[in-house]
Order: C-alpha cells, then structure tokens, then sequence
C-alpha cells in the first residue's frame, strides 16, 4: 500500500468527447432484462445448483417477469447441457421467454453449444473473445489484427451452424474486457462481426459491452457506451447491451449512466450475486426505476426467498418490514402524546417553554421562548468588616463597634475606613 506509483489507469477514453447521457436527468423507460443467475450466479455458489434447482430457480425468473434468461456454459459442464436440454426436452420454455447461451470463439465449444441448444424455439447464442491491451500482450500474445479475426471467425461459425441447426436463433457478441480495451478497437472489432452477422430488423443482433472489470467511476463508461452507440454499424437493428460487475462497488451507477448513454439491454443477477466481486443488482436497478415512477417491467412481489425450512415472499417482506416501521413510529408518537396528557404539569412547563408562530410561507414553527434574567435574591444579614460580627444586611452602621458601612458591602468587599478618613467624617 506504499508504493501506489507503480499502478497506473488501465481504461481508455473515447477519441471525441461523448457527454450527451448527461443531459438526461433518468431512466424513464425499462431496459431489455436479461438474468444471468444460472451462469454468473451459479459460480458464486459454493456448491452449485443441482439440475432440479437450476429448473425450480428458471421457473423463479420466469415468474419474475424476465423475458431473456441465460442458462448457462452448456459446453463447459454435463450439468448445464443437461439442465439446456431438459428446458428444451420437457417443453418447460414459456413462449415468449428467450434462453441464452455463453460460449467462447472457438470452434469445438461453439459446435458442442449448438448441439446442446438444438431444438430451442428461440435462443440467442452469445459468443465472445477478449480485446483488452491488457490480454493481448500478457495472455494471448497476440496482435490486433489476430484477435479481430477470432472475433470474425467465431461469427461467421454462428452463422452457418444457425443455418444447419434446428431451432431459432439470435446472436450477440462480446468484446471481453470491454473497459480495458481502446475504445475504437473495441468498434472496429464490432462493427466487423455485425458485417458478419448483416442484422435486420427481423433478427436485430445483440452487440454487449461487459464491465469485466471495473477499472474506472462510472461517468467513463457511460461516455464509452456513448461512443459505441453513435458509431456501430447497422445501430437501428442492434440491441447494445450491457453486463456490469461490481469491482468498485459501481455496478448499479454503471448500468444507470450506460443506458442514459444509449444502452437498451441489461444483463444482471437478483441482488447482484455473481462471480468475482457480483454483478449488477438487478432488484435494486428495478426498484430504482419504481420509485421514480418509471415501470420495471419485472415484478418482485411473489418472489420467494428459501432460508433453512421457512420460505418467505421478498415483496411480501419488504411490505411488511415498511408497514412495522410506519405502525411502531405511529404507536410511539401515541404513547407519547397521551404520557403527556397524564402528565398536566409536564405539558405546562413545556408550553411554558415554547411559542408557536405562522411564518411567512404560512409554516407552522415552534421557537424557544426566550428567558428572562433571573433578579438576584437580595442576602439578610452580611459580617462588619471592622468587628466582624453578624448584622442585617442593610445597615449603614453596625450596632456593635458603631463603625460606619456601605449597603451591601461585606468583610470581604470592604476595608477598614483610615484614621484621617474618621476624622474627616468627625469634622463634618
């Protein structure tokens, strides 16, 4: 933690400027969701999901309301293409649901994912390779151009296995590491798989720009999806989407200021359970939009939440955890007035403490009344400052020694009046 000069920042800005998102004041429409809980989430788990949990939890997002689900890695596990093709073997894929499958540009996981979605009536493969400087030097070794053409490769291998394969399928394509990479790279690489790829407005393609890591604050990959947006090719039958995590704890604020930059998609987990550091929260992205009076178009309400043997409905929960807290400070407040009520003495010493006025926009104030000084209590008796007896208080002589005395002043205040003084007094 000393040495913080050997690090350096490892995003890119946009060549131009790309400010427009902030303009906007909110998200006044619901982006496209897209759960990624089966993939992402499932790896956060120390033991992952079962197949009969995987199918319980995709009727759980179903009955949420998401209409994009990612099922998984079917190529990297028997679990996920077991899980694939139960979905697609039991007819358990709701109509106007779309699943989602991940694999990596290369050609053997490619051809075993379109063998395990076979038969989908509607699926999005979803392929990606990495372009960050970072993995190009370090990882790979490779150029610019030879990771372009991994890229181009993989998406034309989309292409004709779609074409041989049963099913409906749509494409999306990730430029891995997408916030460590130059952001015109990351265009040039786009742009030549959507060349692939020749989007319509039948089948638009899904162009998502990940936060694998989070190198930067927000407002610089908002002004990077800006610059993606206004310069992709065929942008009206392109969908850009985007895949947060939450390194710097940033995830929401990314996905909020991307689709003010022009994002239509999002793909997140419930309450940002994910792998690594998690990934955007989709409940709280949707409860964002809620309270601004926008539609989430995903309803948390019925969504049930397992701990131990007790199940518990999260909407219902959360109801009811704000109705205790509304009801408890109504019954304090209650208690309190009618404490006073019993108590008279104690509600006239507090009235006799405050005021009440009306200002001038008509506001009801209380102000502390201001105090009056407290008249000091006039003592009975003081003590001669020459015998040093007890005399009343306002004496002018004392009865003892006859000795002559100012109001007031006591043996400490006081000093003996001198010989010549005396004799002034007895002159007069």
């Amino acid at each position: 933690m000393m040495t913080p000069s050997k690090y350096k920042r490892q995003y890119y800005m946009p060549p131009v400027k790309c400010m427009k998102w902030a303009e906007k004041e909110y998200v006044d429409k619901a982006p496209i969701w897209c759960s990624v809980d089966l993939r992402d989430g499932n790896q956060a788990l120390v033991i992952p999901m079962s197949l009969e949990q995987k199918v319980e939890f995709f009727k759980l997002l179903v009955k949420i309301g998401f209409k994009e689900i990612e099922v998984g890695f079917p190529a990297a596990s028997e679990t996920e293409y077991e899980f694939l093709r139960t979905l697609i073997e039991q007819d358990l894929i709701p109509k106007d649901v779309t699943i989602q499958v991940l694999t990596q540009a290369r050609e053997h996981i490619i051809r075993k994912t379109f063998e395990a979605v076979k038969g989908a009536p509607k699926a999005i493969v979803h392929v990606y390779n990495s372009t960050s400087v970072s993995q190009r030097e370090q990882v790979f070794k490779k150029s610019k151009e030879e990771i372009l053409k991994i890229a181009v490769d993989g998406a034309a291998l989309l292409k004709k296995l779609a074409d041989e394969t049963e099913g409906n399928f749509q494409f999306e394509y990730s430029p891995e590491s997408f916030t460590g990479t130059e952001p015109e790279y990351a265009l040039e690489v786009c742009n030549a798989v959507l060349d692939v790829w020749q989007p319509t407005a039948d089948n638009k393609a899904i162009i998502n720009l990940p936060v694998t890591v989070e190198h930067s604050m927000p407002h610089v990959y908002a002004s990077q999806v800006e610059y993606m947006c206004d310069n992709l090719k065929y942008r009206e039958n392109v969908i850009v989407s985007l895949h947060p995590h939450n390194d710097r704890g940033c995830g929401v604020a990314d996905s909020e200021m991307g689709l003010l930059a022009g994002a239509d998609r999002i793909e997140g987990t419930l309450f940002g359970n994910g792998e690594r550091t998690g990934n955007v929260d989709i409940v709280t992205l949707g409860m964002n939009m809620y309270s601004q009076g926008v539609d989430p178009k995903i309803d948390f309400s019925d969504m049930v939440l397992t701990v131990g043997s007790a199940s518990i409905k999260y909407g219902n929960f959360i109801t009811t955890i704000v109705n205790f807290l509304i009801i408890s400070f109504s019954i304090f407040l209650v208690v309190k007035y009618i404490n006073k009520l019993n108590h008279p003495e104690k509600l006239k010493e507090l009235n006799d403490k405050f005021v009440h006025s009306i200002d001038k926009k008509g506001r009801f104030k209380k102000h502390k009344k201001e105090e009056a000084p407290v008249a000091p209590v006039e003592p009975e008796t003081k003590v001669c400052p020459y015998c040093l007896t007890e005399i009343k208080y306002k004496a002018t002589r004392c009865p003892h020694c006859t000795s002559e005395l100012t109001v007031g002043v006591t043996a400490n205040e006081s000093k003996p009046a001198t010989d010549s003084a005396k004799e002034d007094k007895t002159s007069k």
